[in-house]
Parts: C-alpha cells; sequence; structure tokens
C-alpha cells in the first residue's frame, strides 16, 4: 500500500491516495481484507510502474510492448492479459490511467 492512511473507506472497499514528488496522484483501491485490486495515477508524470504494479508489471511491459509494435505507438492502451486489465488515455505531461483490475 502506498499510503499509511486511507483517505476514504466504505464496507466494500478502501481507497488510498497519495502525491509523489513529482506531483502525480496515485490511488490504491482495497478490500477490506487489504487486497489491491485497482490502481489509478493522474499527472506530469507516469510512477515507478515495476514498483506499483509488482508481479503484474511483466505482464504490464509485454502486452504494452506488443501494442506498441503492431502501429499503435503513442495511442491510449486497452488490454486484458493473465488477471490484468488496463485501460489509459490521456495527452502528453497529463496522464490518466482508469483502474487496473488486479485479478
Amino acid at each position: 500500500m502506498l499510503a499509511t492512511v486511507p483517505s476514504a473507506r466504505s464496507s466494500l472497499y478502501t481507497l488510498s491516495e497519495v502525491q509523489l514528488e513529482t506531483g502525480t496522484i496515485v490511488r490504491e483501491y482495497a478490500t477490506p481484507a487489504g487486497l489491491v485490486f485497482a490502481v489509478a495515477w493522474r499527472g506530469p508524470v507516469l510512477p515507478n510502474l515495476s514498483a506499483l504494479l509488482g508481479g503484474y508489471f511483466d505482464t504490464f511491459k509485454t502486452g504494452t510492448d506488443q501494442i506498441r509494435t503492431s502501429g499503435r505507438r503513442g495511442s491510449p492502451v486497452s488490454m486484458e492479459r493473465d488477471g490484468l486489465v488496463v485501460r489509459s488515455n490521456g495527452r502528453m505531461r497529463n496522464f490518466l490511467v482508469m483502474p487496473m483490475c488486479l485479478t
């Protein structure tokens, strides 16, 4: 978990939010048991995706590499692979990634 104090809590999930030194805001959504099921970020700089996605990073990297080599370089990413769902959009210097469902 990135933030030590949850920003919001409900009976269904906890939302934790942290602002990185770069100005990027990262949000983690977790079950009451502490299992992170979605991650979202918005800001001028991408967060350290390897640290943020953990074991899902290799799946993310392989998927995005395949998308980029298919000629869709610079376009929004939309993929579903091996328990990872990614939806992204944004403009240069302003990234927004919709929650990633880690199953």
